[in-house]
């Protein structure tokens, strides 16, 4: 793999074609017009509760992690949205 990890099982994660397109091989971003990388959330090892919230199916960052992963991620285009309303309904999500 790109940054030194493996193809095997346990170091793989499951995500959306968009969301494996937005984040490419990037590991953080920067927010505001602060000169420090914030990471992104990383499903192994942080908390979803802590950096993020669910409201009404938009995804909502709690911390710059949360907010730096929504923010490259795009969680929260309208056809995401939209979707997730859908899955909803249907109770598939969350």
């Amino acid at each position: 793999m790109k940054h030194g990890g493996t193809n095997e099982l346990n170091n793989l994660a499951y995500c959306c074609p968009g969301c494996n397109y937005y984040k490419g091989s990037d590991v953080g971003t920067f927010l505001h017009e602060s000169e420090n990388l914030i990471l992104f959330f990383n499903p192994r090892k942080d908390s979803w509760d802590e950096h993020s919230e669910l409201e009404d199916g938009a995804i909502h960052g709690k911390t710059d992690m949360g907010k730096a992963t929504g923010k490259i991620f795009k969680f929260n285009e309208i056809e995401r949205l939209i979707f997730r309303q859908q899955l909803a309904e249907l109770n598939l999500y969350p």
